[in-house]
């Protein structure tokens, strides 16, 4: 066994950026499983594949299930805020029906849609392109007056390395600040832009006053209600 030939005292300064970096592994479990009970499951099989979110879902047909398969489906999301379906082969009319499930479909106002469901976004990258899609980490739509409250998509073709989609769990990101930093963000207010170029000509504080959205403040409205959300859908 090796060891250092000398041994630093650990200093308060020491234990307390030791606490603060451990602090996420006390807080792998999802802090809103806490509010509600575990849910029961008897129409489909949830499996949890980490400890911060996400699940995979199966025996269930997204093309046709029943009502009471659903809403096992909407609890298990709610539970675990990301899951996946593997082995799955639907139609563009059954995916715009599963999503209608959770509520009103997002219309997105800078991106057309199939021409035969504009409810839909088609996500295609060509070989050589070298710009990937939606690749900054954000929040679907915040800079709507509705953002999605869930985004659905449907992978068709995907490679065999690479590729992948990262999801965060914000609530659990809350849950492991300090105290203080808290308090710091209580009551602070975000201005959300969808455009790139707003905000190289305005800056990255505050709300734009030139170019494309001056003025439009209401592209950045508050969400006061879940029902002020939308549903999302991409393939």
């Amino acid at each position: 066994m090796l060891r250092s030939p000398c041994r630093r005292r650990r200093t308060r300064e020491d234990r307390e950026r030791r606490r603060v970096v451990d602090r996420p592994r006390r807080f792998l479990q999802n802090p809103r499983s806490k509010e509600r009970p575990v849910a029961s499951y008897r129409r489909i099989e949830v499996k949890p594949i980490a400890g911060a979110l996400g699940a995979e879902i199966a025996g269930v047909d997204l093309g046709n299930m029943d009502d009471g398969a659903f809403e096992e489906i909407a609890a298990a999301w709610l539970e675990h805020l990301v899951v996946f379906f593997r082995r799955q082969t639907i139609t563009p009319e059954q995916q715009i029906a599963f999503a209608k499930r959770f509520g009103e479909i997002h219309h997105h106002p800078f991106m057309k849609g199939m021409d035969e469901h504009p409810e839909i976004l088609e996500i295609i990258k060509e070989e050589g392109d070298t710009r990937a899609f939606g690749e900054v980490w954000h929040t679907d739509q915040m800079f709507n007056p509705k953002p999605a409250k869930a985004t659905i998509l449907y992978a068709k073709e995907t490679p065999d390395a690479g590729g992948d989609t990262l999801f965060a769990n914000m609530y659990l990101a809350y849950e492991a600040l300090s105290d203080p930093m808290k308090e710091l963000l209580e009551g602070v207010k975000t201005w959300n832009v969808g455009d790139r170029q707003t905000l190289s000509r305005n800056g990255a504080i505050g709300p734009p006053r030139e170019g494309r959205y001056a003025g439009n403040e209401k592209m950045a409205a508050k969400v006061r209600e879940p029902g002020d959300l939308q549903t999302e859908c991409a393939h």
